[in-house]
């Protein structure tokens, strides 16, 4: 995969480069054209720093980590996908593929392009705020190096966290399931009859999740 210009307005990430950016990982995912979009050895330990990391160069500034979770048909286990997004002056932004190395702390990535990133990642601890900084360089194609140094609050949750019974506080009954091996399962019309879910379409649509006053997880 090849560095990807998004055509953006401050602050954001269009919808259209989001969903082009997923159907290129659909795609990659293929048997035919591969078994995994990504293979980068030191992948899964810079998932850990996930996140959209505000930059005090400019109004809008970012520096994103992100991780896509893809499944290949006929397969239970996902591959995962890490690009980075840069947008230095705040007004536009590229997707860069992980190809570098991170070893936990130092990530450091260059292309015959000209890109340079040399990233240190830091937890902030249990206090409210940012959950990680990060600080170093950043030299884009063409450009000259620039410091930079920036925070996020956001905070990767495995998706394993996610799995157990959902319950609808006011009946009692369960609502939803999400499996072990990440498949999910539906109660139509808050039933408390779990069904396989076999395709996606306006979830919003769904009657079980309408009228619902709070749902509850059970492990």
């Amino acid at each position: 995969m090849t560095p990807t210009p998004i055509p953006s307005v401050p602050r954001s990430i269009s919808v259209e480069d989001t969903q082009a950016h997923h159907l290129q990982l659909l795609n990659a995912a293929q048997p035919a054209l591969g078994t995994s979009p990504s293979a980068r050895p030191d992948a899964p330990a810079l998932q850990t720093f996930n996140g959209y990391y505000t930059l005090g160069n400019a109004q809008g500034a970012f520096f994103a980590v992100d991780t896509n979770m893809v499944f290949q048909a006929g397969t239970i286990a996902p591959a995962y996908h890490v690009s980075l997004i840069i947008s230095l002056d705040g007004t536009s932004a590229t997707r860069y593929p992980f190809t570098g190395s991170f070893d936990g702390k130092t990530l450091h990535q260059t292309s015959d392009q000209g890109l340079s990133v040399e990233l240190e990642f830091t937890r902030a601890g249990d206090a409210y705020g940012p959950v990680a900084f990060c600080s170093g360089s950043i030299t884009l194609p063409k450009q000259t190096k620039v410091d930079v140094s920036g925070t996020t609050y956001n905070n990767p949750i495995a998706a394993a966290l996610f799995a157990g019974d959902y319950i609808d506080t006011a009946t009692g009954k369960k609502v939803m399931r999400i499996g072990s091996d990440n498949q999910l399962q539906y109660a139509p019309g808050n039933t408390g009859d779990l069904q396989p879910v076999t395709h996606y379409g306006n979830l919003s649509k769904l009657p079980n999740l309408q009228g619902l006053n709070a749902v509850t997880r059970d492990l």
